[in-house]
């Protein structure tokens, strides 16, 4: 199976948009603070596809504070608790890191479309939502992630 991912402007899932629109709300407040503006209601409903990332090790690698059950169909296993680094293959590492540090470093969404392809037939499909957010106290840059699959028959 090979990944094939193509940066986006917007996303067009509604879980995606949703979010996306809840965090640009809350940029003109001083953004999502961890434990006051997540989890909210507003965001309830897709609270199955977040995971919270702290960088640790001056960013070179994340742990992930929390992980909602989509993480868990991407990654085929729980990974809340765990280092990035523990989550992802080697040759994956930088990609998914090179995503929350733009997020981070530069405050602006970053969104892809994913496609996993076994040979010529797409296996999955979804969205990913990388956006900066703030630790619990408001000081601490943080990472939220967003995955949000497209499920047709």
């Amino acid at each position: 199976m090979r990944e094939i991912r193509r940066p986006i402007l917007e996303p067009t899932h509604f879980g995606a948009r949703l979010l996306l629109e809840h965090w640009w709300d809350r940029q003109c407040r001083g953004g999502i603070v961890v434990g006051r503006d997540l989890p909210t209601r507003a965001t309830a409903c897709v609270l199955r596809n977040l995971a919270v990332y702290e960088p640790v090790e001056g960013g070179r690698d994340y742990r992930v504070r929390l992980a909602g059950a989509a993480f868990m169909r991407r990654f085929a296993r729980e990974i809340g608790g765990l280092m990035l680094s523990q989550c992802v293959t080697a040759e994956k590492l930088d990609e998914h890191r090179r995503d929350l540090e733009s997020a981070i470093a530069v405050g602006a969404p970053v969104m892809h479309d994913v496609r996993v392809m076994r040979g010529e037939k797409v296996h999955a499909e979804f969205e990913t939502l990388h956006l900066r957010i703030l630790a619990p106290g408001g000081v601490a840059s943080w990472a939220l992630g967003g995955v949000f699959y497209f499920d047709w028959a």
